[in-house]
């Protein structure tokens, strides 16, 4: 079953939130290191905000590395990812033939 989600950019609070139905709240750092709030329908600011306040030492460490690994992401050119294509196109198609 699928719950309504609602997305608000708070002014009083720095970071994004989703409200949805859902019980609990959760902390996500997002693959730029930046978090978002996941939070059930109708719950009270401060609460969220304290429950941020508890978790900082668990935010800054997660979004450091996740910012870490997003800043060695490799991008790769068309060359590289022709290249990458061919290769998988002579692994996979004599399998795919056996089926």
């Amino acid at each position: 079953m699928f719950g309504i989600k609602i997305f608000k950019e708070e002014t009083e609070l720095p970071y994004p939130v989703i409200y949805s139905k859902r019980k609990s709240i959760a902390i996500q750092v997002q693959e730029n290191g930046e978090i978002l709030v996941r939070a059930p329908i109708g719950i009270h600011q401060k609460i969220l905000r304290n429950f941020v306040e508890k978790k900082q030492d668990w935010i800054t460490k997660h979004s450091k590395i996740h910012q870490k690994k997003f800043a060695q992401k490799k991008e790769y050119n068309s060359d590289e990812i022709q290249q990458m294509k061919a290769k998988l196109q002579e692994y996979i198609l004599p399998k795919v033939e056996k089926i």
